[in-house]
């Protein structure tokens, strides 16, 4: 009984025998103590602010540890029968490892050994309930064996991918986005204590001292982070300015802060005591604190602090094909690094290709020369010297990270001659927009003729790279169909390899309410002159279902307008096809831009109706009785410049008009991208003065009536599907330019008759909604008014000549999105965000790699063929594997593998040929390009094969 009280304390830890047999059954499986993927006592912090240890911890990494590669913890209990989720499971989601082995201190009463337990992390006391009947209770000695026979379940690579993607780890159930859990915890519990000394700090000094203060409370932190993954002891109630003294004779060359700035830093560190332990902060949880010591939003946006999430990161060097490059010629680089995270995925990256089986202190001081990071705000250079150093702290690191700006024109020859080097590698997320970041700052915003900062960057980083070289660069999507981008996009087309396009949509980045986009280029003529451009509609990495968004087909000779890819090229092409565009029939001119308060509330006899802005209206709305005031056509109340005269004319001929919204309602969140107004005065009253929101469309028929059906008709093509389609796909913008709505493709047959046709249903239809709208309407009213759009639907799709399964596709596009011709008449649904659409994957044997070769490609039927060594031909419309087998390309298919005679490694859950070209996102893990793959193919089937030159001599002499 003395025993199992001594139990209850909490604070047991496994004796050295248990763990030493633990240990050794974990490196069967892939772990090592040695290597540093098995460690032992590790403490972090728990939800509510508290302690915890686990007795060992192992990682999928041998380069770092934390909470971003922690993949199973082992921790003691009392008894492997009553397992407590509470107190003995959910603590571990701090720490995000999704399996926990939970072994008994000792043997209890009546058993031969102690025991162990594997469980899931699973999401909540209820579910873990249920699946604690379905784990095995193993003895001790038994726990090696177990983890063999189980190994496909604990690989390092199976548990890191169990982060992101549960249902792939089917012996246990994980709960989803751990990793998110993990950063949500240290948010609450960790940041946000960090937070509240910096603004303590903050509001007992001068302004002048403010920036200096914010430099060193980030240097505070990364000595508190550095002191617990050192396991040192450097005292904490001594004050700031001795602890950073303890971390500045540990790293030389940092933290230096003057005693008098660190003076004031007390209160940050008070908040950061010595109960909690930050060795398990991930890089994504450093972000998180970087950002917090700007406390306001403001000031966070002033120094444009967008961090990159770790697993975009990952993903962007990932898939860059940098074994084709030499590995004494592999020098990463970022011009815009922020906060450090392209540059330690670039770390691992290149570390993983070709120095694993170096010494460690070798093949650190090998990297410090390979990667190199600038920034222009000197403390952003900072932030990223700290990152690497924490990265990697038991070396002296001497990063070079410099502070130029990557915008001016002389940036590429000042940097290369700064860092002594000229880059191979280029990994870059820009600033978006055109107001930069740092307290200098002097920028004006972007105007509309001012180039996107992203793609100035660009242009610096296609000038610095030589040939062969790679670039991985995070984007505005502006810039595939900017034209002031152009020339950059004919530029890229000509002198590079567009290897991966991929959309990155919003919410990949805290506080930026745009989409991106990110390019895979190499620096290499293309091929052909005519070739493919595959764009994914999300970042392809493990958890995330990205789909083709389209292929794009170019012909160098005559580069395209855009690079904007749609699925529905075909259908846009056949209405691209006609002769007739809006600007043949109609005279287009954007609103008018009033100075402030300008309209009146009152009416009076020369004012107008005034529109307003766009917001909440939609196809019905009329705002003749002047419900968002009224406004003189004078040039007093009129913009500078703006003055629109041409416009004002039409309105003083009290013309009908259309009034197309110019701002549209987050086209990369909704699909519903045209919605159009109508105005159709008589001789009693003005016509509708429409504001900058819209672009006014008059006819240019001379008769009355023919002006009228005009409009009417115009009316109903703009509220269509097929026009929200077109805006949708072919102008990835959110304000419409008023040049490019007049290139809209009328039907062919855009005739009298026509005309008349739909402008007699569209009045039918304006005036039910409007008399609807004026009274209690009845079922039969929401019944003619979808009776009539039907009708309407049904002549428009027949005039573009879009066949029936055509309109399926474009139809099931929309979904269930509210149309806005159909507002109130069809019940609105409620549309949840966009979220990480898990991937279901069957692993019927173990998770394995063989060569694969590319034979051939048919883009037009999106069909590769691939070699792939060791199938089984289990069907007979198989082909051979000396022949290839054809399979659908997915997303997991990297842009180097989407070339003939490209070769690699495939990871794969099934053997069989049938079921891969069945199901290929089914089976199919990833793939990578063969390391060191700029050898010979000789050479490199020699290193797969293992032959040493030795071997390979006398098997000659034979």
């Amino acid at each position: 009984m003395q025993e199992l009280s001594e139990h209850k304390t909490g604070h047991e830890k496994l004796d050295d025998s248990i763990r030493n047999t633990i240990s050794s059954a974990f490196q069967q499986v892939g772990y090592s103590e040695k290597e540093k993927t098995l460690l032992r006592d590790i403490r972090f912090v728990r939800e509510g602010g508290k302690s915890h240890n686990a007795d060992m911890v192992a990682y999928s990494s041998s380069l770092r540890q934390d909470a971003d590669t922690a993949v199973i913890s082992v921790k003691g209990t009392e008894n492997a029968d009553k397992i407590q989720f509470d107190s003995e499971i959910s603590p571990f989601r701090a720490l995000a490892t999704p399996v926990i082995v939970l072994a008994e201190y000792t043997k209890i009463r009546g058993m031969a050994e102690p025991r162990v337990r594997a469980v899931g992390l699973c999401k909540d006391a209820a579910t873990f309930k249920r699946e604690k009947t379905k784990s095995n209770i193993i003895p001790l000695s038994r726990f090696e064996e177990y983890l063999r026979d189980k190994q496909q379940f604990f690989t390092p690579r199976r548990l890191e991918k169990a982060k992101l993607v549960p249902e792939q780890l089917m012996l246990f159930d994980v709960a989803p986005d751990l990793i998110k859990q993990a950063i949500k915890i240290a948010d609450k519990e960790l940041v946000d204590r960090f937070e509240k000394g910096v603004r303590e700090v903050i509001a007992s000094i001068t302004e002048k001292d403010k920036q200096r203060v914010i430099n060193a409370a980030i240097s505070v932190l990364g000595a508190r982070i550095l002191r617990d993954r050192l396991k040192e002891n450097w005292p904490l109630s001594s004050g700031a300015i001795t602890f950073l003294s303890f971390a500045k004779n540990s790293l030389p060359g940092y933290f230096d802060i003057s005693s008098e700035i660190a003076g004031k830093l007390d209160p940050i560190l008070k908040r950061l005591h010595s109960a909690f332990d930050f060795s398990q902060v991930s890089l994504d949880m450093v972000g998180k604190f970087y950002a917090s010591a700007f406390v306001t939003k403001e000031l966070r946006d002033q120094w444009g602090i967008h961090y990159t999430p770790s697993i975009l990161a990952k993903t962007l060097l990932r898939r860059k094909p940098i074994e084709e490059l030499p590995p004494n010629n592999r020098i990463v680089a970022d011009p815009t690094c922020g906060s450090g995270s392209l540059l330690t995925a670039g770390y691992e990256r290149l570390a993983n290709a070709a120095y694993l089986s170096i010494p460690q202190n070798e093949r650190h001081q090998k990297l410090v020369g390979s990667i190199f990071g600038n920034d222009r705000d000197q403390f952003a250079a900072e932030i990223t010297r700290m990152t690497l150093r924490l990265f990697h702290p038991p070396h002296k690191n001497n990063w070079k990270v410099t502070h130029l700006d990557a915008e001016k024109e002389s940036f590429g020859r000042r940097w290369t001659k700064e860092i002594k080097v000229t880059p191979t590698i280029i990994v870059a997320n820009p600033p978006f927009g055109g107001k930069s970041g740092g307290a200098s700052n002097t920028d004006k915003p972007r105007t509309r003729n001012q180039l996107d900062r992203s793609a100035l960057v660009l242009n610096h980083c296609l000038d610095i790279l030589p040939e062969g070289g790679l670039i991985g660069i995070i984007l505005t999507e502006t810039v595939l169909d900017q034209q002031l981008v152009k020339t950059t996009r004919h530029k890229i087309l000509k002198k590079c390899q567009i290897l991966e396009q991929w959309d990155i949509p919003v919410g990949w980045f805290d506080n930026v309410n745009r989409p991106a986009m990110a390019w895979v280029l190499r620096k290499t003529a293309p091929l052909s002159k005519m070739f493919y451009i595959r764009s994914l509609s999300d970042v392809p990495s493990v958890g995330r279902e990205a789909k083709l968004h389209g292929t794009i087909h170019i012909d160098v000779t005559n580069p395209p307008e855009h690079l904007v890819p749609t699925i529905f090229d075909d259908i846009l092409s056949k209405m691209e096809m006609s002769s007739n565009y809006i600007s043949d029939y109609y005279d287009v001119k954007n609103g008018l831009q009033i100075l402030k308060d300008k309209e009146s509330k009152q009416k009076f006899q020369e004012a107008y109706p005034w529109s307003g802005n766009a917001q909440g209206t939609d196809p019905y709305s009329d705002f003749s009785d002047g419900s968002r005031g009224w406004l003189e056509l004078i040039d007093e109340n009129l913009r500078e410049g703006r003055k629109r005269e041409d416009l004002r004319k039409h309105l003083e001929q009290n013309e009908p008009m259309v009034m197309l919204r110019a701002n549209r309602n987050a086209p990369w969140k909704y699909k519903w991208s045209s919605v159009a107004l109508i105005d159709m005065p008589d001789n009693s009253r003005k016509v509708v003065a429409p504001s900058a929101s819209y672009h006014t469309t008059f006819s240019k028929s001379a008769d009355k009536v023919d002006k009228k059906n005009d409009i009417y008709a115009l009316w109903l093509i703009l509220n269509h599907p097929l026009a929200s389609l077109w805006f949708h796909e072919r102008q990835r913008v959110q304000t419409i330019p008023t040049k490019n709505y007049r290139k809209f493709a009328l039907p062919a047959n855009w005739n009298i008759e026509n005309i008349q046709l739909l402008a007699s249903i569209a009045k039918d239809l304006v005036t039910t909604k409007r008399n609807m709208s004026s009274k209690l309407h009845e079922p039969h009213d929401n019944l003619k008014i979808k009776t009539i759009v039907k009708k309407i639907d049904d002549i428009i799709y027949q005039m573009y000549e879009i066949n029936e399964g055509e309109r399926r596709c474009i139809e099931a596009w929309f979904g269930e999105e509210q149309r806005p011709l159909l507002e109130g008449i069809c019940q609105r649904k409620t549309f949840a965000e966009p979220t990480n659409n898990l991937i279901r994957i069957n692993y019927e044997v173990p998770e394995w790699e063989t060569t694969c070769e590319t034979l051939e490609l048919c883009f037009k039927n999106k069909l590769i063929r691939l070699v792939i060594d060791g199938l089984m031909d289990d069907s007979e419309d198989i082909e051979s594997a000396e022949d290839g087998i054809w399979l659908k390309i997915i997303p997991a298919m990297p842009g180097w593998l989407l070339e003939k005679g490209a070769v690699g490694w495939v990871e794969l859950t099934t053997d069989s040929a049938k079921r891969l070209k069945q199901s290929p996102e089914e089976y199919i893990v990833g793939f990578h390009l063969y390391k060191n793959a700029y050898k010979t193919q000789d050479e490199i089937d020699k290193g797969l094969f293992l032959i040493s030159e030795m071997e390979m001599k006398k098997a000659v002499d034979e």
